[in-house]
């Protein structure tokens, strides 16, 4: 991983560069992980709803000490029961599918062939044993709330090995949902929102360990909807969002006095949707529209709860939704704290596939770095001119821990990408291929 560097003139490069192998990310901070051959194959229908799965650790992208593996939902293929979901277990690895076989890159976790029952939500519980998930038909007009536990292992097809048998903790009921359940960070009591009261939708938590409990309803406004509720890291705060004030905003809920209040004070009135926490409690993802503008697809965005700061997290305008974000603090060069986050995203036109990406790059001031053009003076109507830029590091970006190389070295740097994202650009143009 590396923080994405400011251009001291809007340049990028666009001479022929020789590919090298790099650690850093495709596109700085943005790594495609459902993306490849092997993972298309018998995978057709789209990867969504990441969910990072704590336990086993791998180095990937340069960055030591994440989640080897997360869960994703894909739908059905079985003809007249598309809408059915299936969750499956990926490996956490750039361009995963064309590194491994698929069984070790991807396997099922939960699906049924026929398409008849769906299964959807998943949330893994901090120590990465209980898979929390949504039981449903393809209708979805009613579900009920399971956990099921998995194996703890660094190999694909051991971590999708259930113990036991699946654990019933909210029964179904006839034209009653209950959905997107998420863990408490004990591992004990499972939140989720629900149409129980018959009113609204609301927030619920219910005991899961060591003994199933009764469903304890935990918002009452009638006529609004609470949804996608996410534990804080204390245990106490839940975020979620609702349509109290017209489009979706994010409220937070203290379960220790009861108190609700908005999590952004001062919020413009788009869509503000499906919030996760930062492992140290102290911001909230969420997605909403590219610079707040509603006629915008949606980007995920990073609002600081102390300091009402928010950045958007910039990719390429295609649409990013439903962040998971990793439980683990890492560090750039130059000490900056960040979490992985996973995301389903149509970024770079390879569909809709699950990203690894950081808010590094967006939200945190850039370093400087110097491009040298040549030739020097460009006539814009002349065709065939090959065109060279140099990039070079100021003293005070290398003493950060950067650098610009197009080899791997010790530092993290600056190198060109020719496969998925070509990357950087010039005027919208691509490094030449030959």
């Amino acid at each position: 991983m590396k923080k994405l560097l400011s251009l001291v003139a809007m340049l990028a490069l666009a001479a022929a560069c020789v590919p090298h192998v790099a650690t850093a990310g495709l596109r700085g901070a943005f790594d495609p992980i459902t993306l490849g051959p092997n993972y298309q194959t018998g995978i057709p229908n789209g990867f969504q709803t990441p969910a990072a799965r704590p336990g086993a650790l791998i180095s990937d992208g340069g960055v030591s000490g994440i989640e080897e593996f997360f869960a994703f939902t894909t739908r059905s293929q079985q003809l007249g029961n598309e809408s059915s979901r299936e969750i499956w277990l990926g490996i956490n690895v750039s361009q995963g599918g064309f590194l491994f076989d698929p069984p070790d890159c991807r396997s099922p976790l939960l699906r049924d062939p026929t398409g008849t029952i769906s299964y959807t939500d998943p949330s893994w519980s901090a120590d990465g044993r209980f898979l929390a998930y949504v039981k449903t038909d393809h209708t979805a007009l009613q579900s009920s709330l399971w956990v099921q536990e998995f194996q703890i292992s660094d190999v694909t097809l051991d971590a999708t090995t259930p113990v036991g048998a699946p654990i019933l903790v909210v029964p179904e009921v006839p034209l009653v949902a209950a959905r997107h359940p998420n863990w408490s960070p004990d591992g004990t009591t499972l939140v989720y929102d629900s149409n129980a009261s018959g009113l609204s939708i609301d927030l619920y938590k219910v005991q899961v360990f060591p003994t199933v409990g009764s469903p304890v309803r935990l918002t009452f406004v009638d006529n609004r909807a609470e949804q996608n509720p996410a534990y804080a890291p204390d245990g106490v705060r839940i975020a979620f969002d609702t349509n109290q004030f017209g489009p979706n905003v994010i409220e937070i809920l203290d379960t220790s006095t009861n108190v609700t209040t908005l999590a952004e004070t001062n919020f413009k009135p788009v869509s503000h949707t499906y919030p996760r926490w930062s492992s140290d409690g102290g911001s909230i993802y969420y997605y909403a529209p590219q610079a707040e503008d509603a006629q915008q697809n949606t980007d995920i965005w990073k609002l600081d709860l102390a300091t009402q700061s928010k950045c958007d997290i910039l990719f390429d305008g295609n649409g990013d939704l439903n962040a998971d974000v990793s439980r683990i603090l890492h560090h750039t060069a130059d000490g900056v704290p960040y979490n992985q986050i996973y995301i389903e995203s149509q970024a770079a036109g390879n569909g809709l596939i699950i990203w690894r990406a950081n808010a590094v790059t967006s939200c945190v001031p850039p370093l400087p770095m110097v491009i040298e053009a040549s030739p020097t003076t460009l006539n814009l109507g002349s065709s065939g001119q090959n065109l060279s830029f140099t990039v070079s590091f100021p003293a005070e970006t290398q003493a950060a821990g950067y650098q610009a190389q197009s080899f791997n070295g010790p530092l993290e740097g600056v190198r060109c990408r020719r496969t998925i994202v070509r990357s950087p650009l010039f005027l919208g143009l691509a490094p030449r291929t030959d």
